[in-house]
């Protein structure tokens, strides 16, 4: 599959680094290495910050804060933010 990507001055020498340099053979491996490590960076953000909440939250259901507080409190944030306080 051919994709147009457009692509800043510094992201295509980037690219164009990383091919001089040999580290990849064109530009379609490089996007598949940038994809490749966004994924794990996910994955790690997952594993370090989302899985212990979930943990915990499945341990003790009771630290759970209902939905409708949730969004009361932020509404009324934003409309103290609006207000510049």
């Amino acid at each position: 599959m051919l994709t147009a990507i457009p692509l800043t001055e510094a992201q295509a020498a980037e690219i164009e680094r990383l091919l001089a340099s040999g580290a990849c053979a064109d530009a379609s491996e490089v996007v598949a290495a940038g994809l490749e490590a966004l994924a794990a960076q996910e994955s790690a953000c997952f594993e370090a910050e989302i899985r212990p909440v979930i943990e915990a939250m499945e341990r003790d259901p009771s630290r759970a804060i209902p939905a409708g507080q949730v969004f009361a409190e932020l509404r009324a944030h934003h409309a103290r933010r609006l207000a510049g306080d």
